[in-house]
């Protein structure tokens, strides 16, 4: 990377002078296929999607006609990634590094995957180097958990550690604190009174970097949207220039606690700033979470949303849209006249999300991302979780998505299989809970060892008979299919009716799938209202 150019020179030799970087083999697994259906986070730009599961990470090429993925299989990753000049840079989970048996600190590793060459590489910061250990105290976390980027460089969160600084290769690495026009290599940190801030005072919970945006990648000098739990502030790397913001809310009933989350429209000329705060009402007893608009005219925040459980996931539409993830519905806003004003509500939107994956609806929206991509058709991507298996999990996406309440275009369903053992040891259908007034239907899915005619039947709670299914209907042998499966999600499947055609009641339902080749397999349908 090549700093601006009035960077000053100290620091053009200090960053070639670092080499805490770790280049050894990623300790991950290549894969083609989807690591998890438990998405936590997406990022990309233009035609380029990456996302981390729970498994590891996934990226693919979203404007092509089917979605071919490329990704690695681990579980060390914490959700945190940035994308940016054909390069990701994803945080792997903290570690624990023992000092002493009464002294310990969280650091982290960083991970570089660059697509031109294919290339990865693990970055050790050096923050927790180790023969500076021994001064670092105990309750120091070095996490990175937000990463943003910019000009050739990606920007990490690095919560007692600051903000990072590491380039677009990944040789070199540079951090600073807030307030600060000290720059400082990681590896170095204990040295002169750790980089500026009392060792008295270290670590400073209130003074922790808890999320870093970029207004405007295009632009011709990088600025930095910096927020600590007790300020949020702009900064300007070039000149190393900090201005802090106003913390004032424009409601008087409500004080501010602390910053949670920044977010910032971006590529826009107009300023478009948005927070997550930590906030208490009047007579409250307890603190909650809201999600705030700067307003430029009353230089004070103004509440969107409370009573949030975490700060939202949030995500921008091309022509002024703001998507924002509330109660598990995403909601539209439009910002035409420099206010906020709901313009689709969750079950306008929950409404277009069941045209997808025969009514599948996602159990916990973790992320959201609009993508722009470069002359071609907008597409908007949906990361989901779940605390149970099956059930309607994994990432959602539309095409051509037109951002408007008159906009009826389906959701897509991405959906992983879960591996199945042959020999109707295992099976389940999905998803395991039917509406009892709705269109949805149950897919099952099962594996035979070898080719054989196959039976379904649903029964009730009492094993009366509901309906049959299929009845001796060839099936092949789901290791001789590409997807693993002897189903054919066309036949075998049930939507809640009965052999005469009538919705079934409320309640638990077994299904049983036997096989002339002796093999069985049973299992369980909840219908519910």
């Amino acid at each position: 990377m090549i700093f601006e150019s009035n960077v000053p020179r100290v620091i053009l030799w200090i960053c070639a002078a670092w080499a805490a970087v770790v280049c050894s083999a990623p300790p991950f697994t290549a894969t083609q296929e989807i690591t998890g259906n438990d998405i936590y986070s997406l990022c990309g730009h233009g035609d380029t999607l990456w996302m981390v599961t729970k498994l590891g990470a996934n990226f693919t090429f979203a404007t092509s006609d089917s979605l071919i993925w490329q990704g690695y299989k681990t579980d060390s990753l914490n959700g945190a990634i940035g994308f940016g000049d054909g390069a990701a840079l994803l945080c792997m989970r903290a570690g624990i590094q023992n000092i002493t048996a009464e002294k310990a600190v969280y650091a982290n590793r960083l991970w570089l995957h660059k697509h031109s060459s294919g290339t990865d590489k693990v970055i050790d910061p050096g923050f927790t180097k180790a023969d500076s250990l021994s001064a670092i105290s105990a309750s120091a976390d070095f996490s990175a958990i937000d990463v943003a980027w910019s000009r050739g460089s990606f920007w990490s969160a690095c919560l007692d550690g600051g903000l990072l600084r590491i380039t677009g290769s990944g040789d070199s690495a540079l951090a600073i604190f807030p307030g600060s026009k000290k720059w400082f290599q990681p590896s170095l940190f204990t040295n002169g009174a750790f980089s500026g801030i009392s060792k008295a005072s270290f670590p400073d919970t209130l003074q922790r970097v808890v999320s870093v945006k970029v207004q405007d990648t295009s632009a011709a000098s990088t600025l930095l949207w910096v927020a600590t739990p007790e300020k949020l502030r702009k900064f300007i790397p070039r000149d190393t220039a900090w201005d802090s913001v106003t913390s004032s809310l424009s409601d008087s009933k409500l004080s501010f606690k602390h910053y949670r989350q920044v977010y910032v429209a971006p590529d826009r000329d107009s300023l478009r700033l948005f927070a997550a705060m930590t906030i208490r009402n009047q007579g409250a007893q307890s603190d909650t979470i809201g999600f705030f608009a700067f307003d430029n005219n009353k230089n004070a925040w103004t509440m969107v949303l409370n009573n949030l459980d975490s700060p939202p996931a949030v995500t921008f539409g091309q022509n002024g849209e703001l998507y924002v993830v509330w109660g598990n519905q995403i909601h539209l806003y439009k910002d035409t006249t420099m206010t906020i004003a709901l313009r689709i509500n969750g079950d306008v939107f929950q409404k277009r999300m069941t045209l997808a994956g025969a009514g599948a609806y996602p159990d916990h929206i973790n992320d959201i991302l609009f993508l722009n991509h470069p002359g071609a058709d907008a597409s908007f991507w949906i990361a989901s979780s779940t605390n149970s298996l099956p059930t309607s999990n994994g990432l959602f996406f539309s095409r051509g998505e037109k951002a408007d309440e008159a906009d009826t275009a389906a959701f897509h369903y991405v959906h992983r299989d879960k591996k199945i053992t042959p020999g109707l040891r295992e099976s389940y259908a999905f998803p395991g809970i039917l509406n009892s007034a709705g269109p949805g239907k149950a897919v099952f899915a099962y594996n035979l060892s070898r080719s054989s005619k196959v039976t379904i039947r649903i029964f009730d709670w009492n094993m009366d008979l509901v309906k049959t299914i299929i009845k001796d209907r060839d099936r092949p042998a789901g290791n001789d299919r590409a997807n693993g499966r002897s189903a054919d999600a066309a036949e075998d499947s049930w939507d809640g009716t009965n052999t005469y055609g009538k919705r079934v009641a409320v309640g638990v339902y077994y299904y049983k799938i036997t096989a002339q080749s002796g093999e069985h397999s049973f299992g369980k349908i909840i219908v519910a209202k």
